[in-house]
């Protein structure tokens, strides 16, 4: 029983033991510790001084007696008075020093200085005695009293007088009952006893006064007072009444609605503003001969709205054009395809013998359309005979569409096998037969391409030419190529340029005018008679006329090279050809080429 009971004991004291050490227990030990000192210094705080006061110092009272002096009107003021009227500011303590003149105060004996020294050290280091121990408010406030007696008895015999300034108005500022203000505006001015004081000896406070002005001021008379000159106030014109004014906008409203329907109406609109001009110019040395070169590109930030084109792509797909070729070609062509807007109107022609068509017409390039259009050009094999002339005349004899950029993109080496074959007559006949209704543009690619054809077919038809002789970049060339002509904004371009003859002018045929693609102009003339440049174009927009005149001095342009005249060349030397297709080989053309290949080094193929 007994060792029941120890075991009993043991096993509660272990308990007791685990209980005390667990965590819980020693918080809420350790809180209840917190709280008796924190109540404890609480209790105890009120019996803890937190500082001593130690021995005061009364401050020294002076009395001061303000004595009137008079003061006569000389002595009033010496300088000049910066008014509300002035043009340059003035502080508040600067107005007082010109206003009040300094005030001196009267020197005491010298015995009542020293004394009166003597007492105000005193009062300065003397302290009250005063117990350590703490004195009730009472003895506080009785010992600052009898202190205070003590001092004003000591200073009476001490009193300072301080000189009070008093300023009296001036006469002239008194206005009299029957009397009315008036201000002096001319050239004489009186003073305050009615004599007169000339403009000089007086200060000027009217407008911008300068440094010497206001120095000159400050001579004037002391014994008068300066004048102050008002200036005159501009006289404030009545408001025009309402009535007067809805009239005159009834009056007005026909007006303005004519020339709205006028302006409307107009059939040219100036594109000034919208383009930007740029003159260059090259004199030979002896002066007797100058070229210009005129780039015009429309601005970046102008805001003008693409027109809607019409292209047609004609793809050679003969057998002299191979295979791969042809798939260069066709990739090129497709990518381009993506490249056409919702409204622009499109078509593929495939030509060996002869042509054949995507669709009957042209059609709008529509995702379903344009889908159409990348299935049709699949799988085209590379077989057949080769008539470029036919073909190519069979699309130019469709009508155009008035009002838009007529673009045929022609993709082929240029060599017929079949049908005319004469490179110099297939130029001919298809740039007459167009007569300018299309923009013919040309590309082809590698070595065994035609490029007279090419290139002087598109040169005359207002377009350009792309040739890679590497045939794998035909892919990457044709869309490029096709992202210049993307967005036409002028079209059936016309030019004048006033005393220069036109004959002198190239390129003969102007393009018409994309965003983004600068068009250059080369022209030759006359030092000596043609001194002023006036340049004047025309063009059609979305179906009216725009029109930007542009005006310069030839020897204040800027100057150029030699290239400009070796470009000028190089552009008549086409049109010479041009001729020659047309007129054949005459000897005068032939002559006017050897010529431009001596000056210039101009190599044609009449002139290799």
């Amino acid at each position: 029983m007994s060792r029941a009971n120890i075991k009993n004991n043991r096993s509660i004291s272990s308990g007791t033991i685990e209980f005390l050490r667990s965590k819980r227990v020693r918080f809420w030990v350790s809180v209840i510790i917190s709280l008796i000192l924190y109540f404890s210094i609480i209790y105890s705080s009120q019996y803890i001084p937190l500082f001593v006061t130690g021995p005061n110092r009364i401050p020294i009272n002076i009395r001061v007696k303000l004595v009137d002096e008079k003061i006569t009107v000389s002595q009033q003021m010496e300088e000049p008075i910066s008014t509300s009227l002035s043009t340059r500011p003035i502080s508040f303590q600067k107005f007082i020093d010109e206003i009040l003149p300094s005030t001196e105060i009267p020197e005491p004996p010298h015995a009542s200085s020293l004394q009166k020294e003597e007492l105000a050290k005193q009062a300065v280091t003397e302290l009250i005695d005063r117990p350590t121990e703490t004195s009730t408010p009472d003895e506080v406030i009785q010992q600052v009293e009898e202190r205070i007696l003590m001092i004003e008895k000591e200073s009476e015999k001490d009193t300072v007088d301080v000189a009070r300034r008093i300023l009296p108005p001036p006469e002239e500022n008194i206005i009299k009952p029957d009397e009315t203000p008036t201000f002096s505006l001319d050239n004489t001015v009186l003073s305050s006893q009615g004599t007169p004081i000339s403009s000089s000896d007086i200060p000027r406070i009217i407008g911008t006064s300068t440094a010497t002005e206001q120095t000159s001021s400050e001579t004037t008379e002391t014994n008068q007072a300066p004048v102050v000159l008002v200036p005159e106030l501009e006289p404030i014109e009545p408001p025009i009444p309402i009535e007067q004014v809805l009239e005159q906008e009834i009056i007005e409203q026909p007006i303005m609605e004519e020339t709205q329907k006028e302006k409307e109406s107009r059939p040219y609109e100036f594109w000034d503003d919208l383009f930007e001009l740029q003159l260059k110019t090259y004199y030979e040395q002896d002066k007797k001969q100058g070229f210009f070169q005129l780039v015009i590109s429309p601005k970046k930030e102008a805001k003008i709205t693409p027109l809607q084109k019409q292209v047609a792509f004609i793809i050679d797909s003969s057998a002299s054009i191979g295979q791969r070729k042809l798939d260069q070609t066709i990739k090129g062509v497709r990518e381009a395809l993506q490249q056409l807007r919702e409204e622009d109107l499109f078509n593929i022609i495939l030509f060996r013998e002869r042509a054949s068509f995507f669709a009957e017409g042209y059609i709008k390039a529509t995702s379903e359309n344009k889908n159409s259009a990348q299935k049709f050009l699949q799988q085209i094999p590379s077989t057949g005979q080769t008539d470029v002339f036919n073909s190519v005349r069979q699309i130019i004899q469709i009508p155009t569409t008035p009002g838009l950029p007529n673009i045929l993109w022609l993709y082929s080496d240029g060599k017929s096998t079949i049908g005319l074959r004469d490179t110099r007559a297939i130029i001919a006949n298809l740039t007459l037969e167009n007569q300018g209704k299309y923009e013919i543009f040309t590309t082809g690619g590698g070595n065994t391409v035609d490029r007279y054809l090419l290139e002087l077919l598109a040169y005359l038809n207002r377009g350009f030419c792309v040739i890679r002789n590497n045939i794998d970049q035909l892919s990457t060339a044709i869309p490029q190529a096709f992202q210049k002509i993307q967005n036409p904004i002028l079209i059936d371009v016309s030019m004048d340029f006033g005393a220069i003859p036109r004959d002198n002018i190239y390129p003969f045929i102007f393009p018409n005018f994309y965003q983004g693609v600068p068009v250059s102009i080369f022209g030759k003339f006359n030092p000596e008679t043609q001194k002023n440049f006036v340049f004047r174009l025309q063009g059609n927009a979305a179906g009216k006329r725009k029109e930007i005149i542009f005006r310069a001095d030839l020897s204040q342009s800027s100057s150029g090279d030699f290239d400009i005249a070796q470009k000028w060349a190089f552009h008549k030397a086409f049109y010479i050809i041009g001729r020659i297709v047309r007129e054949g080989e005459k000897p005068e053309l032939l002559q006017i080429l050897n010529e431009l290949k001596e000056k210039y080094n101009i190599k044609t193929t009449y002139t290799p």
